[in-house]
């Protein structure tokens, strides 16, 4: 067999993504399957070309089977018991302490949970205290809420474990009993954050998030209209470590190194340690982690006097980086990562193609301009359709301008890290002489990623740069598009194979436009977006390409602009601001400037909290304590912001949509008829016995109220955005 790596690497994906989506039943299925065709091929061997695929692939299930039996029983159902509990825990912080408005975030590996010997890896959030909480404090923390982040099914979402953080908890009380012995993992972490507390100290915020995301796929610094922008643009690839870093990073170093050094072998050993000490200065960043393996694997294989081959070291880096943690296959990045190699590895095999078209040129620098054009075009475009999939699934858009953006954005970037990383070390030399080269480096370095970043808004800013895609939809296309093809090769056993392979291309192309197309538009249902925004309420309501806003005293810092259901290509009709304070005041002058609305309507205390800090609305906002709005002749929306009541009311043919924030549901119900589905911010049982759905958006602490659970236990279509996060609900399925 060609590629055995390859096949054992396919296998054990396959195997883990089946237990991230199915649960622990599927292994045993997929053991007994692999013994028993194993059992029969030892009895009999199959006639089939490559006989030795089959006990290659059966062997790999048993293996990936009792390896993912083994992960979730030792480290995933240990965790699962503590889900919803409020308990005591003791342990050691292991990451760099983040402070934002009185809370501190960090990861505790703990050593005891009510007193019990335990460990394993909790995302905290405490409010700060006397005790400043430092790197390898030794903390206790009491009555901590404990819970696992759950998606819109109350279901464990697991692609929340694939940084291998299974538990999130919150806690008020907490005290420091000292300090842990220093490993070498703690140095390294300082490393990191010496790195980045420099680059954050020479180069502005925006800048200073873009070379940290580049470096060590750091991107909790990056401003969130950045992060869109990115996305909208095609080239989020940039702001976290990929294969596509490592390489350039490999190939720089292999071209410098190849001037002095002739062997290959001793060029892959260098590569080898560049790519050690990268996992070391990122503090072994999980995306650093897998992107060293995935190119580290392809410098090992001389040395065992095997040919370079791309696809056997990116199945075995799949294979191992599975072993590790079988959840870390349904992550966005790591397929992303992996899809988008597999597409580049598919053009590398039809490069000579690609060159032929410029090789008539007669001069050389018009042809090496046209090849580059022509490689990058064709290397964006291959990997933006083998991450189509990836990306409508996690993001629902998929961007029609990538190619033209990497092409003006992929060298600068990639020039600006160089620069950065030499600015850095630079900034270690202690002379005068060498303090000025410095500045003068990082201004270079804030220059060309400067360009980049306005580079990309610009682009981002272009009506229809990025589509909004279903995900349902897209299942459907592609297994039509595989029936139709299918069937097409089926018939061309027969005859006129060149006239039903044109059908064929023609019917798919077909099929996918129109399953893009169709939901767009409004008769295919109106989705309901509630965002995780603390004991506020930030809904989006989207209907084909339009969709509006709503606001109500949301916390800035716990809003996630990633989660965002729409795109560059979908127009805002409606930005509504009820009952707000100045922190949600300022999250509504982003909306304004970021989405755009075609009208805002706000109420008068709004308008005095603006007029108190010499701010202006823009021209289009109305300001009116009660107003009614209408959106495509078909959604009606009455909003009401009084001292009774605080409400906006969501009527599209014959359903209803209340989202209340202040005041009783029995006063709703009496003023504008039962709701089919509830938003709001109590969790009280009284007047939702004949509601069919029911969100309720609040903090962490609401999950363990008593009438919630008597809520769970009477209808199942109860939601927690603590629990779920952001979760999209359409209105057809109500």
């Amino acid at each position: 067999m060609k590629r055995p790596m390859s096949v054992l690497g396919i296998t054990a994906f396959v195997i883990c993504v089946a237990f991230s989506l199915c649960g622990i039943k599927i292994l045993t299925l997929a053991f007994i399957l692999g013994a028993l065709v194993l059992l029969l091929y030892s009895i009999k061997p199959l006639k089939l070309r490559s006989k030795i695929i089959i006990p290659t692939i059966c062997v790999a299930l048993i293996i990936s089977s009792l390896l993912c039996f083994g992960f979730y029983k030792n480290k995933l159902e240990p965790c699962l018991k503590y889900d919803g509990t409020v308990t005591d825990i003791q342990g050691k912080v292991i990451s760099e302490p983040i402070r934002r408005d009185g809370y501190v975030g960090f990861t505790l590996e703990t050593e005891y949970v009510n007193n019990r010997e335990f460990n394993t890896k909790i995302a905290i959030r405490v409010a700060e205290g006397e005790a400043e909480i430092q790197l390898y404090d030794v903390l206790s923390l009491y009555d901590s809420d404990i819970s696992v982040t759950k998606n819109e099914k109350n279901r464990y979402d697991v692609t929340s474990f694939s940084d291998g953080v299974f538990l999130f908890a919150s806690s008020n009380d907490y005290s420091v009993l000292g300090k842990c012995l220093k490993t070498p993992y703690y140095y390294c972490i300082k490393l990191k954050s010496f790195v980045t507390e420099r680059v954050s100290e020479y180069l502005k915020p925006d800048e200073a998030g873009f070379l940290n995301g580049m470096l060590f796929g750091d991107k909790s610094q990056i401003d969130s209209s950045i992060m869109a922008d990115f996305r909208y643009s095609g080239v989020a690839h940039l702001l976290a470590v990929s294969g596509l870093h490592t390489t350039l990073w490999c190939g720089l170093i292999g071209n410098i190194l190849g001037i002095f050094i002739k062997d290959k072998r001793k060029i892959g050993v260098l590569c080898i340690l560049f790519l050690c000490a990268f996992c070391v200065i990122s503090a072994f960043t999980p995306s650093v982690l897998r992107a060293s393996l995935m190119v580290g694997v392809v410098f090992v294989a001389p040395f065992f006097n095997k040919e370079q081959d791309s696809l056997n070291s990116l199945g075995f880096a799949v294979l191992i980086i599975s072993i590790i943690n079988p959840y870390v296959v349904i992550s966005p990045s790591f397929l992303l990562s992996v899809s988008a190699t597999v597409g580049i590895l598919f053009l590398n095999s039809k490069a000579e193609l690609i060159t032929n078209i410029t090789k008539k040129i007669k001069n050389i620098y018009v042809m090496k301009a046209a090849n580059y054009i022509t490689l990058s075009v064709a290397v964006s475009g291959v990997a933006g359709i083998f991450t189509l999939p990836v990306a409508v699934w996690f993001f629902g858009s998929f961007s029609l301008l990538s190619p033209i953006t990497n092409i003006l954005c992929m060298n600068l970037a990639f020039y600006g890290m160089i620069a950065g990383v030499v600015s850095v070390l630079l900034s270690l030399i202690p002379s005068t002489v060498a303090n000025t080269v410095t500045i003068i480096a990082f201004k270079c370095t804030e220059f060309l990623l400067d360009i980049v970043i306005n580079i990309v808004s610009r682009i981002a800013d272009i009506r229809f740069c990025s589509i909004h895609i279903f995900k349902e939809n897209l299942i459907v296309a592609i297994v039509l598009c595989l029936v139709v093809a299918g069937t097409g090769f089926l018939i061309m056993k027969i005859r006129y194979r060149r006239v039903i392979s044109i059908i064929c291309g023609a019917l798919c192309v077909c099929i996918t436009v129109v399953s893009f197309a169709l939901p767009m538009t409004e008769k295919f249902g109106t989705e309901v977006t509630v965002h995780n925004s603390g004991n506020g309420m930030l809904v989006t309501v989207k209907s084909g390409l339009e969709y509006m806003h709503f606001i109500f005293s949301t916390q800035v810092e716990s809003f996630d602009y990633d989660r965002m259901p729409v795109s560059t290509s979908e127009e805002s009709k409606l930005l509504y601001i009820g009952s707000t304070d100045r922190e949600t005041d300022y999250l509504s002058e982003v909306f304004i400037s970021q989405f755009n609305p075609e009208t805002t309507v706000a109420t008068k205390y709004v308008k005095k909290l603006w007029d108190s800090d010499g701010k202006a609305f823009p021209e289009n906002t109305i300001i009116s304590d009660e107003h009614k709005f209408k959106m495509n002749d078909k959604i009606e929306v009455t909003t009401v912001d009084t001292y009774i009541l605080s409400c906006a009311i969501i009527d599209l043919c014959g359903k209803k949509v209340a989202l209340l924030y202040r005041g009783d549901i029995d006063t709703v119900i009496d003023r504008y008829g039962e709701p089919d589905m509830l938003v709001t911010t109590k969790a009280e049982y009284s007047g939702y016995d004949n509601i069919s759905t029911v969100v309720i958006s609040s903090d962490s602490d609401i999950i363990f109220n008593r009438q919630l659970l008597e809520m769970k236990s009477k209808n199942e279509n109860v939601y927690v955005t603590a629990e779920c996060g952001t979760l999209t609900i359409n209105l057809r399925e109500i």
